[in-house]
């Protein structure tokens, strides 16, 4: 469904998968999501994504599960162009992407794993041109993931 980077690399897909991935020039800085699947409760609906990051000498995966209101509100508020926190509700991971300068500089920071697990903390920086690409990307998935 989609797949894209800011230099239109890497196109494999998996029909049931949507994998999204913002990379900067730097080739070594990544963040990458993939769609794994959606559930539901009595309350919300959920997506399980695979959150993969890396940077010169991190490199980290985890599972984030996440409500639909928050990464709907993840999403509109990228759409905005206000940052954005995006939290497992699962465990003590989190992907936040901020505004830095008026010249369309974001930081982006990501850390994966839980309170007591193994821990990584990635972040970088990148421009508005990849931040772009993110947004439109993660708004389609969430049609993929909620219709």
């Amino acid at each position: 469904m989609i797949s894209r980077s800011q230099n239109n690399e890497g196109a494999a897909l998996n029909a049931d998968i949507v994998d999204i991935v913002l990379q900067t020039f730097d080739k070594s800085k990544i963040l990458g999501v993939s769609l794994l699947g959606t559930s539901a409760d009595a309350v919300y609906e959920y997506v399980k994504l695979e959150v993969r990051a890396g940077g010169r000498s991190v490199q980290a995966s985890g599972i984030f599960v996440v409500s639909k209101p928050q990464i709907t509100s993840f999403v509109q508020e990228l759409l905005a162009g206000t940052g954005s926190r995006l939290e497992d509700e699962n465990g003590g991971g989190s992907i936040s992407i901020e505004p830095q300068d008026r010249l369309g500089h974001f930081i982006v920071r990501i850390s994966i794993g839980g309170i007591e697990d193994d821990q990584a903390s990635i972040s970088f920086m990148t421009d508005q041109t990849a931040i772009a690409t993110l947004k439109h990307d993660l708004a389609q998935m969430l049609v993929a993931a909620f219709g």
